[in-house]
């Protein structure tokens, strides 16, 4: 680093120097070449620090987050799988809500989980009818549902 500032000290001052000698006819082309000069003193480091920054990506030892550890993983599989329920569900319910022309509100769904091969499938739904819901014919629904999802479905009056 001191000799980087001694540089930069050095050349300046040669610069400056050479500027006050030269001749007025000479002063644009030559504030011109100085400029470069001096810049190119200024990015002489430049190389040598992208050569340090790749080297310790290389090694691992560039500041980097650190691998999640199992019970954080565990934890934000928990939590994706617990809104993809909740999602489900609320998808499943404005569907029936929409297709069988139920007010808001009056239509609930509670879905029973299985695990088969490492994904998560419902395995029953009951579909809660509630309000002026509970006159709707359940087959219908049931039948929907059923081949929609290809599980169980049973319906409940609440």
């Amino acid at each position: 680093m001191k000799a980087y500032l001694i540089s930069l000290f050095g050349a300046s001052l040669t610069i400056g120097l050479v500027e006050l000698l030269a001749p007025a006819s000479a002063q644009k082309l030559l504030k011109l070449l100085s400029a470069l000069l001096f810049l190119c003193v200024l990015a002489s480091p430049l190389p040598d620090l992208i050569g340090e920054l790749g080297s310790l990506s290389e090694n691992g030892s560039l500041i980097s987050p650190p691998p999640p550890s199992d019970e954080i993983t565990d934890q934000m599989n928990e939590a994706l799988q617990s809104a993809s329920k909740t999602y489900f569900v609320q998808s499943l319910t404005a569907l029936l809500e929409r297709e069988f022309s139920i007010q808001s509100g009056e239509l609930r769904c509670a879905v029973l989980w299985e695990e088969q091969d490492d994904q998560l499938r419902p395995q029953r739904v009951t579909v809660i009818l509630s309000g002026s819901a509970i006159w709707k014919d359940p087959d219908p629904i049931e039948k929907t549902v059923s081949s929609l999802l290809g599980c169980e479905c049973v319906t409940a009056i609440e």
